[in-house]
Protein backbone atom coordinates (compact mmCIF):
# COMPACT_ATOMS: atom_id res chain seq x y z
CA UNK A 1 0.00 0.00 0.00
CA UNK A 2 1.75 3.34 -1.22
CA UNK A 3 1.24 6.55 0.69
CA UNK A 4 -0.89 8.04 -1.40
CA UNK A 5 -3.62 5.28 -1.18
CA UNK A 6 -6.86 5.74 0.81
CA UNK A 7 -7.42 2.40 2.94
CA UNK A 8 -11.08 1.50 1.79
CA UNK A 9 -10.99 -1.50 3.70
CA UNK A 10 -11.88 0.58 7.03
CA UNK A 11 -15.42 1.22 4.94
CA UNK A 12 -16.26 -1.72 6.47
CA UNK A 13 -16.10 -0.99 10.24
CA UNK A 14 -19.30 1.66 9.75
CA UNK A 15 -21.50 -1.87 9.61
CA UNK A 16 -20.82 -2.28 13.17
CA UNK A 17 -19.17 -5.24 13.31
CA UNK A 18 -16.41 -5.38 15.88
CA UNK A 19 -14.53 -8.44 14.46
CA UNK A 20 -14.60 -7.16 11.01
CA UNK A 21 -13.44 -3.68 12.45
CA UNK A 22 -10.43 -5.62 14.21
CA UNK A 23 -9.46 -7.88 10.94
CA UNK A 24 -9.17 -4.53 9.00
CA UNK A 25 -7.58 -2.44 11.29
CA UNK A 26 -4.95 -5.12 11.88
CA UNK A 27 -4.95 -5.49 7.95
CA UNK A 28 -3.99 -2.10 7.76
CA UNK A 29 -1.25 -2.14 10.14
CA UNK A 30 0.55 -5.40 9.07
CA UNK A 31 0.73 -3.20 5.79
CA UNK A 32 2.24 -0.32 7.71
CA UNK A 33 4.55 -2.39 9.36
CA UNK A 34 5.26 -3.99 5.95
CA UNK A 35 6.28 -1.18 4.55
CA UNK A 36 8.41 0.23 7.33
CA UNK A 37 10.34 -2.78 7.08
CA UNK A 38 10.97 -2.64 3.18
CA UNK A 39 12.50 0.71 4.43
CA UNK A 40 14.36 -0.56 6.50
CA UNK A 41 18.11 -0.63 5.76
CA UNK A 42 19.83 -4.70 5.32
CA UNK A 43 23.02 -5.52 6.77
CA UNK A 44 25.66 -7.00 4.12
CA UNK A 45 27.05 -10.56 5.21
CA UNK A 46 30.68 -9.48 4.12
CA UNK A 47 30.79 -6.25 5.92
CA UNK A 48 30.74 -7.12 9.77
CA UNK A 49 32.15 -3.59 11.11
CA UNK A 50 28.76 -1.94 10.10
CA UNK A 51 25.80 -1.38 12.71
CA UNK A 52 23.68 -4.30 13.30
CA UNK A 53 20.46 -4.24 11.31
CA UNK A 54 17.57 -2.01 12.70
CA UNK A 55 15.04 -4.38 13.96
CA UNK A 56 10.81 -3.34 13.96
CA UNK A 57 9.31 -4.19 17.18
CA UNK A 58 6.39 -5.59 16.39
CA UNK A 59 3.65 -4.57 19.06
CA UNK A 60 0.05 -7.80 19.45
CA UNK A 61 -2.95 -6.34 17.29
CA UNK A 62 -4.84 -3.95 19.20
CA UNK A 63 -7.83 -5.73 21.92
CA UNK A 64 -11.52 -4.82 21.48
CA UNK A 65 -11.02 -2.18 24.25
CA UNK A 66 -8.40 -0.36 22.70
CA UNK A 67 -10.22 0.30 19.47
CA UNK A 68 -12.25 3.60 18.61
CA UNK A 69 -15.77 3.81 19.60
CA UNK A 70 -18.14 2.60 16.55
CA UNK A 71 -19.52 5.78 14.60
CA UNK A 72 -22.40 4.21 13.95
CA UNK A 73 -24.95 2.18 11.44
CA UNK A 74 -24.98 2.07 7.89
CA UNK A 75 -28.08 3.94 8.36
CA UNK A 76 -26.43 6.95 10.02
CA UNK A 77 -23.88 7.79 7.10
CA UNK A 78 -23.93 11.18 5.85
CA UNK A 79 -25.96 11.29 2.92
CA UNK A 80 -23.27 12.75 0.35
CA UNK A 81 -21.18 9.47 1.35
CA UNK A 82 -18.46 10.80 2.90
CA UNK A 83 -16.61 8.93 5.69
CA UNK A 84 -14.99 10.28 8.89
CA UNK A 85 -11.81 7.69 9.07
CA UNK A 86 -11.53 6.99 12.60
CA UNK A 87 -7.45 7.19 13.71
CA UNK A 88 -5.58 4.05 13.62
CA UNK A 89 -2.86 3.42 16.89
CA UNK A 90 0.59 4.68 16.28
CA UNK A 91 3.49 1.48 15.94
CA UNK A 92 5.91 1.25 18.24
CA UNK A 93 8.78 2.06 16.15
CA UNK A 94 12.65 2.84 16.27
CA UNK A 95 13.69 6.52 16.27
CA UNK A 96 15.52 5.81 13.20
CA UNK A 97 12.48 4.53 10.91
CA UNK A 98 9.65 7.26 9.94
CA UNK A 99 5.99 5.46 8.85
CA UNK A 100 4.48 5.75 5.79
CA UNK A 101 2.30 8.81 6.20
CA UNK A 102 -1.47 7.99 6.61
CA UNK A 103 -4.51 10.21 5.68
CA UNK A 104 -5.39 12.77 7.71
CA UNK A 105 -8.54 12.05 10.50
CA UNK A 106 -10.92 14.76 8.74
CA UNK A 107 -9.74 13.37 5.04
CA UNK A 108 -12.13 12.31 2.96
CA UNK A 109 -12.49 9.93 0.06
CA UNK A 110 -12.20 10.94 -3.12
CA UNK A 111 -12.85 9.60 -6.45
CA UNK A 112 -10.36 7.05 -8.71
CA UNK A 113 -6.67 8.04 -8.92
CA UNK A 114 -5.64 9.59 -11.93
CA UNK A 115 -3.80 7.36 -14.00
CA UNK A 116 0.09 7.26 -14.22
CA UNK A 117 2.33 9.28 -16.46
CA UNK A 118 2.98 7.36 -19.69
CA UNK A 119 6.76 6.46 -19.55
CA UNK A 120 8.03 7.60 -23.29
CA UNK A 121 11.25 6.01 -22.48
CA UNK A 122 9.30 2.28 -23.36
CA UNK A 123 6.80 3.37 -25.10
CA UNK A 124 6.61 1.31 -28.36
CA UNK A 125 9.33 -1.29 -26.85
CA UNK A 126 8.46 -4.63 -26.28
CA UNK A 127 8.52 -5.30 -22.47
CA UNK A 128 10.31 -8.00 -21.11
CA UNK A 129 9.15 -10.68 -18.92
CA UNK A 130 10.48 -12.43 -16.22
CA UNK A 131 10.34 -15.23 -18.68
CA UNK A 132 12.43 -13.27 -21.13
CA UNK A 133 15.28 -12.73 -18.76
CA UNK A 134 15.63 -16.56 -17.88
CA UNK A 135 16.09 -17.32 -21.40
CA UNK A 136 18.16 -14.52 -22.16
CA UNK A 137 20.45 -15.59 -18.71
CA UNK A 138 20.22 -18.74 -19.82
CA UNK A 139 21.46 -18.44 -22.61
CA UNK A 140 24.26 -15.91 -22.01
CA UNK A 141 25.37 -18.64 -19.46
CA UNK A 142 25.74 -21.45 -21.60
CA UNK A 143 27.42 -19.37 -24.38
CA UNK A 144 29.98 -17.69 -21.68
CA UNK A 145 30.41 -21.43 -20.39
CA UNK A 146 31.84 -22.88 -22.98
CA UNK A 147 33.65 -20.13 -24.55
CA UNK A 148 35.39 -20.03 -20.79
CA UNK A 149 35.84 -23.75 -21.60
CA UNK A 150 37.63 -23.41 -24.81
CA UNK A 151 40.14 -20.46 -22.84
CA UNK A 152 38.65 -17.80 -25.40
CA UNK A 153 37.17 -15.62 -22.70
CA UNK A 154 38.61 -14.98 -19.00
CA UNK A 155 36.38 -16.10 -16.25
CA UNK A 156 33.96 -13.05 -15.75
CA UNK A 157 34.36 -10.66 -13.14
CA UNK A 158 31.45 -9.58 -11.08
CA UNK A 159 31.62 -5.81 -12.56
CA UNK A 160 31.83 -7.37 -16.16
CA UNK A 161 28.82 -9.83 -16.23
CA UNK A 162 26.63 -7.27 -14.12
CA UNK A 163 27.19 -4.78 -16.69
CA UNK A 164 26.66 -7.11 -19.51
CA UNK A 165 23.55 -7.76 -18.34
CA UNK A 166 21.94 -4.84 -17.96
CA UNK A 167 23.47 -3.70 -21.98
CA UNK A 168 22.24 -7.24 -23.00
CA UNK A 169 18.46 -6.20 -21.66
CA UNK A 170 18.35 -3.14 -23.37
CA UNK A 171 19.24 -4.71 -26.64
CA UNK A 172 16.87 -7.36 -25.97
CA UNK A 173 14.44 -3.84 -25.56
CA UNK A 174 15.26 -2.72 -28.59
CA UNK A 175 15.02 -6.11 -30.39
CA UNK A 176 18.37 -6.86 -31.10
CA UNK A 177 19.56 -9.56 -28.69
CA UNK A 178 21.15 -12.25 -31.01
CA UNK A 179 24.05 -13.77 -32.05
CA UNK A 180 25.46 -11.13 -33.72
CA UNK A 181 25.44 -8.95 -31.10
CA UNK A 182 26.34 -11.80 -28.79
CA UNK A 183 28.96 -12.05 -30.79
CA UNK A 184 30.10 -8.85 -30.67
CA UNK A 185 30.16 -8.52 -26.45
CA UNK A 186 32.01 -12.08 -26.53
CA UNK A 187 35.33 -10.71 -29.35
CA UNK A 188 35.60 -7.40 -27.36
CA UNK A 189 36.32 -9.71 -23.85
CA UNK A 190 38.29 -11.98 -26.11
CA UNK A 191 40.27 -9.56 -28.38
CA UNK A 192 40.96 -7.85 -24.75
CA UNK A 193 41.83 -11.45 -23.33
CA UNK A 194 44.20 -12.09 -26.35
CA UNK A 195 46.30 -8.58 -25.94
CA UNK A 196 46.93 -9.61 -22.07
CA UNK A 197 48.58 -12.90 -23.29
CA UNK A 198 50.72 -10.83 -25.93
CA UNK A 199 51.95 -8.54 -23.62
CA UNK A 200 52.46 -11.46 -20.96
CA UNK A 201 54.91 -13.14 -23.03
CA UNK A 202 56.61 -10.10 -24.25
CA UNK A 203 57.39 -8.81 -20.81
CA UNK A 204 56.76 -5.28 -19.03
CA UNK A 205 59.27 -2.66 -18.25
CA UNK A 206 58.89 -0.65 -14.89
CA UNK A 207 54.99 0.49 -15.01
CA UNK A 208 54.97 4.82 -15.55
CA UNK A 209 53.95 7.33 -13.02
CA UNK A 210 53.74 10.23 -15.31
CA UNK A 211 53.23 11.76 -18.89
CA UNK A 212 57.32 11.79 -19.47
CA UNK A 213 57.69 8.26 -18.30
CA UNK A 214 54.51 7.27 -20.49
CA UNK A 215 55.98 8.72 -23.73
CA UNK A 216 59.58 6.78 -22.92
CA UNK A 217 60.24 3.69 -24.54
CA UNK A 218 61.94 2.13 -21.13
CA UNK A 219 58.56 2.34 -19.10
CA UNK A 220 55.48 0.32 -19.47
CA UNK A 221 51.97 2.27 -19.92
CA UNK A 222 49.42 1.29 -17.92
CA UNK A 223 46.76 1.85 -19.99
CA UNK A 224 47.79 0.00 -22.80
CA UNK A 225 45.21 -2.25 -22.33
CA UNK A 226 41.72 -1.79 -21.21
CA UNK A 227 40.87 -3.09 -17.18
CA UNK A 228 38.10 -4.95 -16.57
CA UNK A 229 36.80 -2.12 -14.79
CA UNK A 230 36.73 -0.15 -18.69
CA UNK A 231 34.97 -2.81 -19.89
CA UNK A 232 32.19 -2.97 -17.42
CA UNK A 233 31.77 0.33 -18.34
CA UNK A 234 31.81 0.47 -21.90
CA UNK A 235 28.78 -2.06 -21.44
CA UNK A 236 27.03 0.43 -18.77
CA UNK A 237 27.36 3.47 -21.06
CA UNK A 238 26.09 1.82 -23.93
CA UNK A 239 23.09 0.48 -21.97
CA UNK A 240 22.52 4.50 -20.59
CA UNK A 241 22.54 5.11 -24.32
CA UNK A 242 19.98 2.97 -25.63
CA UNK A 243 17.59 4.40 -22.92
CA UNK A 244 18.28 8.39 -24.26
CA UNK A 245 16.19 9.98 -26.32
CA UNK A 246 18.78 11.49 -28.76
CA UNK A 247 18.52 15.07 -30.68
CA UNK A 248 18.78 15.64 -34.09
CA UNK A 249 19.40 12.48 -36.05
CA UNK A 250 19.72 10.51 -32.94
CA UNK A 251 15.50 11.44 -32.12
CA UNK A 252 14.75 7.64 -32.72
CA UNK A 253 14.80 4.12 -30.70
CA UNK A 254 15.86 2.93 -33.96
CA UNK A 255 18.56 5.75 -34.51
CA UNK A 256 20.07 5.26 -31.30
CA UNK A 257 20.54 1.59 -31.33
CA UNK A 258 21.88 1.55 -34.77
CA UNK A 259 25.02 4.14 -33.69
CA UNK A 260 25.60 1.96 -30.28
CA UNK A 261 25.39 -1.56 -31.76
CA UNK A 262 27.78 0.26 -34.56
CA UNK A 263 30.11 1.64 -31.51
CA UNK A 264 30.02 -1.79 -29.70
CA UNK A 265 31.27 -3.14 -33.18
CA UNK A 266 34.56 -1.22 -33.48
CA UNK A 267 35.66 -1.21 -30.08
CA UNK A 268 35.17 -5.35 -30.27
CA UNK A 269 37.62 -5.59 -33.31
CA UNK A 270 39.36 -2.39 -34.61
CA UNK A 271 39.86 -3.98 -37.86
CA UNK A 272 36.27 -3.20 -38.64
CA UNK A 273 37.05 0.65 -38.35
CA UNK A 274 37.17 1.66 -41.69
CA UNK A 275 38.04 5.41 -43.48
CA UNK A 276 35.47 4.92 -46.23
CA UNK A 277 35.72 6.48 -49.34
CA UNK A 278 37.18 9.97 -46.89
CA UNK A 279 40.10 11.62 -46.98
CA UNK A 280 40.20 10.27 -43.45
CA UNK A 281 43.44 7.93 -43.07
CA UNK A 282 44.71 9.41 -39.94
CA UNK A 283 41.33 10.21 -37.97
CA UNK A 284 40.46 6.22 -38.78
CA UNK A 285 44.06 5.50 -37.20
CA UNK A 286 43.45 7.34 -34.18
CA UNK A 287 39.65 6.19 -33.92
CA UNK A 288 41.26 2.55 -33.59
CA UNK A 289 43.93 3.37 -30.73
CA UNK A 290 40.99 5.29 -28.66
CA UNK A 291 39.06 2.16 -29.34
CA UNK A 292 41.68 -0.47 -28.15
CA UNK A 293 42.89 1.61 -25.00
CA UNK A 294 39.87 3.39 -23.94
CA UNK A 295 36.83 1.57 -25.06
CA UNK A 296 34.71 3.33 -22.47
CA UNK A 297 35.50 6.86 -23.72
CA UNK A 298 34.80 6.11 -26.85
CA UNK A 299 31.40 5.06 -26.03
CA UNK A 300 30.83 8.25 -23.44
CA UNK A 301 31.84 10.17 -26.88
CA UNK A 302 28.85 8.50 -28.41
CA UNK A 303 26.34 8.98 -25.78
CA UNK A 304 26.99 12.79 -25.33
CA UNK A 305 26.41 13.44 -28.93
CA UNK A 306 23.28 11.26 -28.86
CA UNK A 307 22.35 13.18 -26.27
CA UNK A 308 23.68 16.74 -27.02
CA UNK A 309 25.01 16.88 -30.67
CA UNK A 310 28.31 17.60 -29.08
CA UNK A 311 30.82 16.24 -27.08
CA UNK A 312 33.33 17.48 -24.17
CA UNK A 313 36.68 16.17 -23.99
CA UNK A 314 37.71 14.53 -20.51
CA UNK A 315 41.35 16.16 -20.68
CA UNK A 316 43.35 19.15 -22.55
CA UNK A 317 46.88 18.92 -23.65
CA UNK A 318 49.58 20.54 -22.16
CA UNK A 319 51.75 19.88 -25.01
CA UNK A 320 53.54 22.97 -26.94
CA UNK A 321 53.25 22.38 -30.85
CA UNK A 322 54.99 25.65 -31.63
CA UNK A 323 57.97 25.25 -29.05
CA UNK A 324 58.05 21.04 -29.05
CA UNK A 325 58.22 21.72 -25.59
CA UNK A 326 55.54 21.10 -22.32
CA UNK A 327 53.56 23.76 -20.79
CA UNK A 328 53.18 23.20 -16.64
CA UNK A 329 49.21 22.73 -17.16
CA UNK A 330 46.56 21.69 -19.97
CA UNK A 331 44.70 24.27 -21.71
CA UNK A 332 40.60 23.50 -21.28
CA UNK A 333 38.89 20.96 -21.97
CA UNK A 334 37.14 21.08 -25.45
CA UNK A 335 33.98 21.23 -26.73
CA UNK A 336 33.28 20.24 -29.88
CA UNK A 337 29.99 19.88 -32.16
CA UNK A 338 30.75 17.77 -35.61
CA UNK A 339 28.39 16.97 -38.42
CA UNK A 340 26.55 14.55 -37.99
CA UNK A 341 24.25 14.14 -40.87
CA UNK A 342 25.03 10.39 -41.84
CA UNK A 343 26.48 9.55 -45.25
CA UNK A 344 25.20 7.33 -48.10
CA UNK A 345 27.23 4.57 -46.90
CA UNK A 346 26.86 4.98 -43.27
CA UNK A 347 22.84 4.84 -43.91
CA UNK A 348 23.43 1.62 -45.51
CA UNK A 349 25.92 0.23 -42.81
CA UNK A 350 23.86 -2.95 -41.14
CA UNK A 351 25.78 -5.01 -38.28
CA UNK A 352 23.64 -7.82 -39.60
CA UNK A 353 25.15 -7.75 -42.62
CA UNK A 354 29.25 -8.10 -40.59
CA UNK A 355 30.96 -11.83 -40.94
CA UNK A 356 33.12 -11.51 -37.82
CA UNK A 357 36.37 -10.19 -37.74
CA UNK A 358 38.59 -10.06 -40.90
CA UNK A 359 41.85 -11.78 -40.18
CA UNK A 360 43.28 -13.06 -43.33
CA UNK A 361 43.42 -11.03 -46.39
CA UNK A 362 41.28 -13.71 -48.46
CA UNK A 363 38.32 -13.19 -46.44
CA UNK A 364 36.03 -10.44 -48.05
CA UNK A 365 33.08 -8.64 -45.42
CA UNK A 366 29.94 -7.77 -47.18
CA UNK A 367 30.57 -4.42 -46.05
CA UNK A 368 34.32 -4.30 -46.69
CA UNK A 369 35.98 -0.54 -47.10
CA UNK A 370 32.41 0.99 -45.88
CA UNK A 371 32.29 3.41 -42.84
CA UNK A 372 29.66 2.91 -40.29
CA UNK A 373 27.83 5.87 -38.73
CA UNK A 374 30.04 5.48 -35.04
CA UNK A 375 33.09 5.31 -37.36
CA UNK A 376 31.52 8.85 -39.10
CA UNK A 377 30.79 10.51 -35.64
CA UNK A 378 34.36 10.04 -34.11
CA UNK A 379 36.48 10.55 -37.47
CA UNK A 380 34.58 14.19 -37.44
CA UNK A 381 35.42 14.72 -34.36
CA UNK A 382 39.31 14.52 -35.32
CA UNK A 383 38.34 16.97 -38.16
CA UNK A 384 36.55 19.50 -35.69
CA UNK A 385 39.66 19.71 -33.38
CA UNK A 386 41.72 20.25 -35.73
CA UNK A 387 39.77 23.61 -36.81
CA UNK A 388 40.17 24.38 -33.21
CA UNK A 389 43.45 24.10 -33.05
CA UNK A 390 44.07 25.66 -36.24
CA UNK A 391 42.23 28.51 -35.58
CA UNK A 392 43.95 29.42 -32.14
CA UNK A 393 46.81 28.44 -34.16
CA UNK A 394 47.84 25.93 -31.29
CA UNK A 395 49.10 23.87 -34.55
CA UNK A 396 49.64 25.44 -37.67
CA UNK A 397 49.26 22.59 -39.93
CA UNK A 398 46.79 23.15 -43.02
CA UNK A 399 43.42 21.07 -42.07
CA UNK A 400 42.54 21.12 -45.40
CA UNK A 401 44.31 19.99 -48.51
CA UNK A 402 44.00 19.09 -52.92
CA UNK A 403 42.71 15.84 -53.68
CA UNK A 404 41.52 15.64 -57.14
CA UNK A 405 41.24 18.98 -58.16
CA UNK A 406 38.43 19.32 -55.16
CA UNK A 407 39.12 20.68 -51.81
CA UNK A 408 38.51 17.99 -48.87
CA UNK A 409 38.91 18.03 -45.09
CA UNK A 410 42.87 16.97 -43.92
CA UNK A 411 44.63 16.31 -40.90
CA UNK A 412 48.26 15.63 -40.11
CA UNK A 413 50.02 13.47 -37.76
CA UNK A 414 50.24 16.14 -34.84
CA UNK A 415 46.09 16.71 -35.24
CA UNK A 416 46.12 13.08 -34.41
CA UNK A 417 48.62 12.85 -31.52
CA UNK A 418 46.74 16.21 -30.26
CA UNK A 419 43.29 14.34 -30.08
CA UNK A 420 43.98 11.02 -28.66
CA UNK A 421 45.75 12.67 -25.83
CA UNK A 422 42.38 14.91 -25.27
CA UNK A 423 40.08 11.46 -24.84
CA UNK A 424 42.97 9.11 -23.46
CA UNK A 425 45.29 11.41 -21.65
CA UNK A 426 48.30 10.13 -23.64
CA UNK A 427 48.64 11.17 -27.10
CA UNK A 428 49.13 8.11 -30.09
CA UNK A 429 52.66 7.24 -30.98
CA UNK A 430 53.71 8.05 -34.58
CA UNK A 431 56.88 6.61 -36.07
CA UNK A 432 59.34 7.46 -39.28
CA UNK A 433 58.47 10.84 -39.05
CA UNK A 434 60.75 13.86 -39.42
CA UNK A 435 62.42 14.34 -35.58
CA UNK A 436 62.53 17.61 -36.29
CA UNK A 437 58.75 18.61 -36.79
CA UNK A 438 57.51 19.38 -32.84
CA UNK A 439 55.27 16.43 -31.94
CA UNK A 440 54.40 14.83 -28.63
CA UNK A 441 54.76 11.11 -29.43
CA UNK A 442 56.43 10.66 -32.54
CA UNK A 443 59.16 8.16 -32.38
CA UNK A 444 61.24 9.50 -35.09
CA UNK A 445 62.73 6.20 -36.50
CA UNK A 446 62.22 3.65 -39.19
CA UNK A 447 60.60 0.53 -37.71
CA UNK A 448 62.61 -2.41 -37.28
CA UNK A 449 62.54 -5.41 -35.21
CA UNK A 450 64.52 -3.30 -32.13
CA UNK A 451 61.44 -0.87 -32.32
CA UNK A 452 58.48 -3.24 -32.80
CA UNK A 453 59.51 -5.04 -29.32
CA UNK A 454 60.36 -1.87 -27.52
CA UNK A 455 57.48 -0.60 -28.36
CA UNK A 456 55.58 -3.64 -27.81
CA UNK A 457 57.29 -3.70 -24.27
CA UNK A 458 56.61 0.03 -23.49
CA UNK A 459 52.84 -0.44 -24.25
CA UNK A 460 52.55 1.83 -26.69
CA UNK A 461 50.23 0.21 -29.71
CA UNK A 462 48.64 0.57 -31.53
CA UNK A 463 50.46 3.48 -33.11
CA UNK A 464 50.27 5.17 -36.50
CA UNK A 465 52.52 4.13 -38.92
CA UNK A 466 53.23 6.77 -41.96
CA UNK A 467 54.44 4.65 -45.40
CA UNK A 468 54.43 6.89 -49.14
CA UNK A 469 51.60 8.79 -48.74
CA UNK A 470 48.90 6.49 -46.36
CA UNK A 471 48.55 6.00 -42.68
CA UNK A 472 48.39 1.80 -41.32
CA UNK A 473 47.68 1.32 -37.95
CA UNK A 474 50.15 -1.11 -36.33
CA UNK A 475 49.15 -3.17 -33.26
CA UNK A 476 51.58 -5.30 -31.82
CA UNK A 477 54.80 -7.16 -32.37
CA UNK A 478 54.83 -10.93 -33.00
CA UNK A 479 58.25 -13.05 -32.19
CA UNK A 480 58.44 -15.45 -34.30
CA UNK A 481 60.64 -19.01 -34.24
CA UNK A 482 63.58 -17.53 -36.39
CA UNK A 483 64.23 -14.50 -33.85
CA UNK A 484 62.86 -12.06 -35.92
CA UNK A 485 59.29 -9.63 -35.40
CA UNK A 486 56.73 -9.25 -37.16
CA UNK A 487 53.95 -6.76 -36.79
CA UNK A 488 50.27 -6.85 -37.13
CA UNK A 489 49.66 -4.10 -39.32
CA UNK A 490 45.63 -2.65 -40.54
CA UNK A 491 44.81 -0.37 -43.28
CA UNK A 492 42.45 1.94 -42.90
CA UNK A 493 41.53 2.23 -46.74
CA UNK A 494 39.78 -0.88 -47.31
CA UNK A 495 37.98 -0.74 -50.49
CA UNK A 496 40.83 -3.19 -52.28
CA UNK A 497 42.80 -4.68 -49.65
CA UNK A 498 42.03 -4.48 -46.52
CA UNK A 499 43.08 -7.66 -44.28
CA UNK A 500 42.30 -6.66 -41.10
CA UNK A 501 45.62 -7.38 -38.70
CA UNK A 502 48.31 -8.49 -41.32
CA UNK A 503 51.48 -10.32 -39.98
CA UNK A 504 54.09 -8.41 -41.77
CA UNK A 505 57.60 -9.26 -42.17
CA UNK A 506 59.31 -6.36 -44.08
CA UNK A 507 56.29 -3.90 -43.33
CA UNK A 508 57.29 -1.62 -46.32
CA UNK A 509 57.71 -3.50 -48.82
CA UNK A 510 54.09 -5.04 -47.73
CA UNK A 511 52.25 -1.41 -47.22
CA UNK A 512 54.37 -0.43 -50.90
CA UNK A 513 52.62 -3.08 -52.51
CA UNK A 514 48.75 -1.98 -51.27
CA UNK A 515 49.20 1.40 -51.66
CA UNK A 516 50.12 0.24 -55.53
CA UNK A 517 47.06 -1.82 -55.89
CA UNK A 518 45.28 1.39 -55.09
CA UNK A 519 46.46 3.03 -58.31
CA UNK A 520 49.50 5.21 -55.62
CA UNK A 521 52.53 6.06 -57.58
CA UNK A 522 55.44 4.34 -54.84
CA UNK A 523 58.97 3.73 -55.34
Amino acid sequence: MSAGEKPAELASSESGDDSSLKKNVQSSFADLVIEVWAKTPTKQADKPDEKPQTQIDFQPPPDKASLPPKTGTVDSLPKDGSLVIPPLPKPNLPNDVTPTPKPAADQQLEGPRPLPAVDTETVGRPKITRQDQREINKDHAEKREALEGDGALEKASNPVAIARKELELELKRHGHLNDTTHGILNDLEANTKSSRDILGRMGKYPEAKTMQERLDLRHYDPEAIPSDERIAATYRIAAETLRSRGVGPFNSDKAVAKIVIEGLRNVSDITGIDQGSYTTCGPASGEKYIAARTPDRYMDAIKQLVQTGAYKTPNGNAFNYNTNSWNANEDGQRVLRPNLQPGAEESRWNYKNEGGPNKAANIVRVQEGTRNLASQAIQNLFLENAKVSFSTRQISDGVTAQLGGKTVPATTFRHIEDFTARMTGTPMTTINQNPAIPSAANVGRVMDDSLANQLQYSGRYPILDWIGPHWFTTNAAMKMDDGTSRVLQDNQWGRVYDGGWTTVQGRTQKAAASLRAQGYNVQ
